[in-house]
This record gives C-alpha cells, structure tokens and sequence, in this order.
C-alpha cells in the first residue's frame, strides 16, 4: 500500500448506537468526551481538528444506465485511512478519514495504536459508501459562518452525521429523514454541506450557500425533503444562479419578502398548499418558477411549495437588508450554489 494510506476492519459494536441514545454531541469536543467516557478504549487526550480544506463530487449515470457517485478531496498530500465497519445494529460501509485531522496528545492517529486509529476514524469520516448503495460526502466551503443549529433535537456533527447515514439509511429518503432528526453543528468549525446519492441515481445536496449580493456572507439554505426542494438542489448542482431580486412593492407585509424568478428552462415540480402565516427565514416555491423568502415574519396568504429556511439569526436578517443594488443594474442580486 501507498505511504500515508492505510486501511483496517472494524467488525462489531463501537457504541454509535450508545451514543446516538445518549443524545449525540454538539461539538467535536463532546465526541472525544463520549469516546474517553465510553470506555470502548483507552483514548487518552483525544483532539479533532484540521485546516480548510475544499471538496467536490457528482452524481451521473454511464452508458449503461449505471449510477456512479465520485468525490476529490481537495487537499495537501495527507495521511488517509479506509475503514471497513461491520456494525452490529446497522449496514456495512467503507469510509475515508484523514487521519491529520485526528491527534491524541499532539501525536497523529497515524501514529498511535490500531484499535485507537479505527475507533477514532469511525467517529470521524468524511465520505463513505455502504452495503445499500448509498454515498456520502462532507464538502467544505471556505468561509467563516457555520452551521449551529439549536432547537429540541439531540444533537449532531458533522462527521458523526456522515456515520449516522452510513450505519442507518438505505437511501437518499431515509437520509434526510434522519438528518432532519437531529440539530445539525459543524465539525473543525468549518462551514460544509452534504452531497448524498443512492443505487437509483437519487441523489440531493442537502444544504445550498446563499450570498445576497456578489460580495456578501454566505448563509445556509437548508432544503426539505419534498420534490421540489430536491429539483432545486439538483439544479444548483449543475449550475450556479445569480439571480436579480424583486419585491412586492405595496403589498401587505412586503417589507419581510422577497423573491427571485428561475429560469424557464428548469422544471420544477410544486405541491402547493394555503399558507398564511410565514417565520422569518422560510422559503417558499410559487408558480411559476418563482422563489420567494420571507426574511421577517409575515401573514401573507398565499400558494406557497415549502423549500427549505434559513437560521433566523441577526447576521442573516442584516444581510438581506443591507445588500446593495448593483451598479449599472438597478436590482439587488441572490447568488445561489452549492458549494462546490
């Protein structure tokens, strides 16, 4: 085998279900505490963490009908690590970890014991493919927001997300479905989305990057799992839209909307139903072609496909507001992409 790769097998329990039971973690910092408390191994002084990294992956289909799911991973000569798990309670997968990321009293895992380079790795991956055909990737973004999410669910990170889904979805359905289980919080800090595809080709960005303005912060637009959100998403994938942004002028409540109207030639399909009451921070789809974001709360009635939403936060809620007109053009401008 190459220098700097190396790979090993881990068959049977390594607490992921004890930990998901456990409430999961919010940190990266609590991971390393549930695997320090768990006593599935002697850690030591554990520590995750990396420098900015940048990914890319695609979804496709070959001449023979076949669906193929790739990723690069942007990055310096690194040392790497393929795990095969066995789980008791969940699929078998491959996955990759880039074991620089991973160090245990200022040593690299690459380093340290076997059992403690698989047990770490497990809880630390950042792409993998299990037994049902499902694929995952964590792509980074380089730029300074990251994604907090803090409501009623147990928690969880962004690597041990990419387990969840390994260990327990069959297919792109199943993994939104867990994924909107769980408060979602960023591994290393980093700002990333998810890339996810299944053997039937299915395949989604989880979370689109939204700029108002060419220059401004980018915020998350984290997407439902429904048709239309997934067309959307599939949409990005290919192409980036920058978009001009219009307003109902003289309209109740058009103080807090704001929409952008989408090429004809995209298709996407809608399941309207009768909304009248908006949060600051929903997304909507309105026929035809048309995305409109309510970042203030708003009582519009309306025809409205849920899309996704927006962190209400201060920092967003500015953003919107403030995003100059573009010189030369007259309108304010939304860029939309996934990431990549």
């Amino acid at each position: 085998m190459t220098g700097g790769l190396s790979a090993v097998r881990y068959t049977g329990d390594y607490g992921f279900d004890e930990f998901l039971a456990g409430g999961g973690a919010s940190s990266d910092a609590e991971v390393v505490s549930f695997l320090m408390e768990s006593g599935v191994a002697d850690f030591g002084n554990l520590l995750f963490g990396g420098n900015p990294f940048g990914c890319s992956t695609l979804s496709v289909k070959n001449a023979d009908g076949n669906s193929l799911f790739g990723r690069n991973f942007d990055w310096n000569t690194c040392n790497a690590m393929v795990i095969q798990s066995q789980p008791e309670n969940g699929y078998r997968s491959i996955s990759t970890v880039n074991t620089d990321f991973i160090s245990m009293s200022g040593i690299s895992l690459s380093a340290l014991p076997d059992e403690i380079q698989a047990l770490a790795g497990l809880y630390a991956p950042l792409d993998g493919l299990n037994e049902m055909g499902l694929a995952v990737s964590v792509n980074m973004i380089q730029d300074s927001v990251a994604i907090e999410q803090n409501t009623d669910k147990p928690d969880i990170t962004t690597t041990t997300a990419i387990r969840l889904l390994l260990d327990k979805a069959a297919n792109v359905e199943e993994a939104i479905e867990l994924l909107g289980s769980y408060d979602m919080h960023a591994s290393f800090g980093y700002m990333v989305h998810f890339a996810i595809a299944d053997r039937t080709g299915n395949s989604i960005v989880v979370e689109l990057v939204v700029r108002f303005g060419d220059d401004g912060d980018p915020f998350i637009m984290h997407l439902y799992d429904n048709d239309t959100a997934k067309a959307i998403g599939r949409h990005v994938g290919t192409a980036d839209w920058r978009l001009p942004i219009y307003n109902y002028e003289g309209y109740e409540n058009w103080e807090v909307m704001q929409y952008y109207d989408i090429p004809s030639r995209y298709e996407i399909p809608s399941n309207p139903e009768t909304v009248t009451e908006e949060a600051a921070g929903t997304v909507y789809y309105s026929e035809p072609n048309r995305i409109v974001l309510f970042y203030g709360d708003g009582e519009v009635t309306g025809e409205y496909t849920p899309v996704g939403y927006f962190d209400n936060t201060e920092e967003f809620r500015s953003a919107v507001e403030n995003n100059p007109v573009l010189e030369g053009w007259g309108n304010k401008i939304v860029h939309i992409s996934n990431g990549e």
